[in-house]
C-alpha cells in the first residue's frame, strides 16, 4: 500500500500508541488517513516489537487492514441506536402530554361549561359579564393548546420495536438493594389499618336514615367474598372506598383514578364479569355518575351478566358540591332530581331495589347478588360524615 498521510487528528495518538508499544511490545490501533482524492479510510494497525540479544529494540513487524466498511457500519449502528433513543423520548413525551391535556381538558369542561351559565345570568355591561367573558376568552386559548398537545400525543413516531431491558431492571434492582437495608418498619401500616377498621366499626351499629356511607360499606363487604369484585365510579363514596373498604385479594377493588371518570363503573363491570363469571362484580356508583352511563345496563341484562348496582343516592354531584362549599362558601348548579330507580331498572328489563332501612338494604343486597342478572340497589346516603372523614384523615400520620 502506497504511503498516504495520517489524518491530523490522530498522529498525536498514534504516536502515543507506537512509544508505549516499545515497552508494551504490541499495539492494535484504529486510525484515518487521507487518500490523494481527499477522502478518509480507517485502517488498523498491528504491529509486534522483536528485540535485540540484549533487549534493546530491534525492529517492529505488523500489519495494515483496511476497516472502513466496518467501522461505517459501527457508526450507522450507532446512529440508529440514537434515533430509536430519541424516537422513544419522543413517544414517552407524547403519552405523558395526552394524560396531562386529557386531564386539563375535564378542568376546562368544567369551567368552560360554569362560565356559559354564568354569562347567562350575568347582566349585560356588567363588570362580572366582563370577568366571565375574559375568563372563557382565556378558556378557549386553553382548549387549543389542549388540542395541540392531544394532536402531538397521537402523532407517530415511528414504528414500536421490542427493547429488553432485562439488564437495566437487574442493574436497577442491585442498586437499589444497595440502599434498602433490613425491614420496613409495620407500624405505619398498622395505624393505617387500624384506621379503616375503626372507620367500618364506626357505622356497624348506626341505623339511621339515610345511611351512613361507611355502614352501606360494610353491609356491602360483609355480603361479597374475598375474591369478588368491587369497580367504583368517581364521586364522594370513590374516598369512602378507596379509604375504608377492606381488599383481601389483588384486582378486587377497581378505582378509576388519574382521568377519574364519572360513569366508569357499570361498564367496567361488565368487563369484569365477562373476564371472572365465576365471582360476584358489584359496581358502586353515586347518582350522577350512574346516570351517565346507565344505558349500559341494556348491554348487561342482554349479554346475562350478574352485575349488582348499588347506587349512592343524594340528588347531588356532591364531591364537587363538598368542595363549592369548603373553598367559596356556597354551591352551584351541583342539585338534580332523580328518576325513580326501581322503575328505571323495570324499564330495563331487571330487577330494581329501594332501601329505606338497614335492614332493606342487608336483604336487598343478599337478593340482587343472588340474581342471574344485573340489577339496581338505590341506597338513599348521608355526607355529612364527610367532615369526620377528612379530619381523621388530617390527624393520621402514615408514611408508607
Amino acid at each position: 500500500m502506497a504511503l498516504v498521510p495520517m489524518h491530523p487528528d490522530d498522529r498525536q495518538k498514534m504516536d502515543e500508541v507506537v512509544q508505549a508499544s516499545l515497552i508494551a511490545g504490541v499495539h492494535e490501533r484504529d486510525y484515518r488517513v487521507i487518500t490523494e482524492f481527499g477522502d478518509v479510510r480507517w485502517l488498523r494497525s498491528r504491529a509486534k516489537l522483536f528485540r535485540d540479544e540484549k533487549g534493546a529494540p530491534a525492529r517492529m513487524t505488523g500489519s495494515l487492514q483496511d476497516v472502513t466498511r466496518r467501522r461505517q457500519a459501527e457508526d450507522e449502528l450507532k446512529r440508529m441506536e440514537r434515533q430509536l433513543r430519541h424516537a422513544q423520548r419522543l413517544e414517552a413525551v407524547g403519552t405523558l402530554a395526552g394524560g396531562v391535556a386529557h386531564d386539563f381538558n375535564n378542568i376546562l369542561g368544567a369551567i368552560l361549561g360554569y362560565g356559559e351559565m354564568a354569562l347567562r345570568d350575568a347582566p349585560p355591561g356588567s363588570r362580572l359579564r366582563r370577568d366571565v367573558e375574559s375568563i372563557l376568552t382565556a378558556g378557549e386559548r386553553g382548549r387549543t393548546l389542549v388540542e395541540r398537545i392531544l394532536a402531538f400525543s397521537r402523532s407517530g413516531v415511528g414504528e414500536r420495536v421490542a427493547v429488553h431491558v432485562e439488564a437495566v431492571v437487574r442493574e436497577a434492582l442491585e442498586l437499589l438493594n444497595g440502599l434498602v437495608k433490613g425491614q420496613k418498619d409495620p407500624a405505619p401500616y398498622r395505624t393505617l389499618r387500624r384506621f379503616i377498621l375503626e372507620q367500618l366499626e364506626e357505622g356497624t351499629t348506626d341505623d339511621t336514615f339515610p345511611l351512613k356511607p361507611q355502614r352501606i360499606l360494610r353491609e356491602l363487604r360483609a355480603r361479597m367474598g374475598r375474591e369478588d369484585i368491587l369497580i367504583s365510579d368517581v364521586g364522594t363514596h370513590k374516598l369512602w372506598i378507596a379509604r375504608t373498604f377492606p381488599a383481601y385479594e389483588p384486582n378486587t377493588v377497581l378505582i378509576s383514578n388519574g382521568y377519574a371518570a364519572m360513569g366508569f363503573a357499570l361498564p367496567a363491570a361488565i368487563a369484569a364479569k365477562l373476564v371472572h363469571p365465576e365471582r360476584k362484580v358489584v359496581a358502586v356508583s353515586g347518582d350522577g355518575g350512574f346516570l351517565m352511563n346507565c344505558q349500559e345496563l341494556e348491554t348487561a341484562r342482554r349479554l346475562g351478566l350478574a352485575i349488582v348496582n348499588v347506587v349512592f343516592r343524594d340528588g347531588a354531584y356532591n364531591l364537587i358540591q363538598w368542595k363549592q362549599q369548603t373553598h367559596l362558601g356556597r354551591e352551584a348548579g351541583v342539585t338534580f332530581g332523580n328518576p325513580d330507580f326501581v322503575a328505571l331498572a323495570r324499564a330495563f328489563d331487571v330487577k330494581g331495589y329501594r332501601a329505606e332501612s338497614v335492614r332493606e338494604l342487608g336483604s336487598a343486597l343478599e337478593d340482587a347478588l343472588a340474581q342471574s342478572g344485573p340489577s339496581i340497589v338505590d341506597v338513599p346516603v348521608d355526607y355529612r360524615e364527610n367532615v369526620k372523614l377528612t379530619t381523621r384523615l388530617g390527624q393520621l400520620v402514615c408514611p408508607i
